[in-house]
């Protein structure tokens, strides 16, 4: 931003503003203040306007980050509006990897939008752009994306094909974060296939390593996931144990409050024999949605 103020006349100068306002505004938004964010991005729109900016780079990189802004506002049709624009306009300077990560966030919003079918084409249109080798985290991030909305849509062995196919590549990145939620997959995966052994041991494995990682929402939900798995296979008292757990494991984890309230349904309704997979996947719902919020709280504290 200081180099950008400094030479206010030279060519190129319009650009790096705007670019700069930009990037701050994105780190806001990474930092939680979404507000900031949003005040920012509205002053770089218009530096981009009043100096005339038309490089399809710059412009493409705006609508990139304010899309990802509007994504966790969940202001979701403009996201998408955003985001495919800044797909095309990357795209036209031969931007492939920039236009490939735009298009694994575009599909993201497809799925928060229940349009399973629009998430896996655009996915699948972005690891087209993309080599394994050339952006190697990008392509497992796209293909993690791509498993997991396959599993959404009943596709399991499609999503099983893409964890074997690719299982080389995944083990390219062994730290928890990613070996976890690709365990997870590979649960969701053997569920939805009906091996249930298979699914059980993954989940477990998978809520082990989240409770050593202090992941509190995660390991709650794949807590669920196990749940699911009992109830299944008619093992209530395991499922009861389960529920019996989860409360003061996760008490520890840094669980906000609305999260601790739906595992406590969950508690209350095993100890009632009223557990169901119906009622597991309501309170894994209200989990979802209490961790999305939490993830939003800095900015009502900024």
């Amino acid at each position: 931003m200081r180099i950008a103020n400094r030479y206010p006349g030279t060519p190129g100068y319009a650009e790096l503003y705007v670019l700069a306002l930009a990037h701050m505004a994105n780190a806001r938004r990474v930092g939680g203040e979404r507000r900031k964010a949003d005040d920012l991005f509205a002053v770089a729109r218009h530096a981009l306007i009043d100096n005339g900016v038309t490089d399809p780079a710059v412009v493409a990189r705006v609508d990139d980050l304010l899309g990802s802004l509007r994504k966790d506002q969940r202001r979701l049709p403009e996201a998408a509006r955003l985001l495919r624009r800044a797909a095309m306009q990357f795209s036209l300077v031969q931007a492939h990897a920039d236009a490939a990560r735009v298009l694994i966030n575009l599909g993201a919003v497809y799925n928060h939008q229940k349009d399973l079918a629009r998430a896996i084409e655009t996915t699948r249109s972005a690891l087209a752009l993309l080599g394994p080798e050339a952006e190697p985290r990008l392509h497992v991030c796209g293909l993690y994306n791509l498993t997991f909305f396959l599993a959404a849509a009943g596709r399991f062995a499609e999503a099983g094909e893409v964890l074997e196919w690719n299982e080389g590549l995944f083990r390219r990145f062994p730290e928890p974060w990613t070996q976890l939620r690709l365990l997870w997959l590979r649960g969701d995966v053997a569920g939805g296939m009906g091996d249930l052994a298979a699914a059980e041991q993954a989940y477990a494995e998978c809520r082990a390593g989240f409770v050593a990682e202090g992941v509190g929402y995660d390991a709650a939900l794949v807590s669920l996931d196990l749940a699911v798995v009992y109830l299944r296979q008619g093992r209530t008292a395991e499922a009861r144990r389960l529920a019996e757990e989860v409360i003061p494991v996760f008490q520890a984890q840094g669980v906000q409050r609305e999260a601790m309230a739906a595992l406590v349904l969950f508690q209350e309704a095993a100890e009632k024999d009223l557990l169901t997979v119906e009622t597991v996947r309501e309170v894994a719902a209200v989990l979802q949605e209490a961790r999305r919020v939490a993830a939003g709280r800095a900015e009502g504290a900024s």
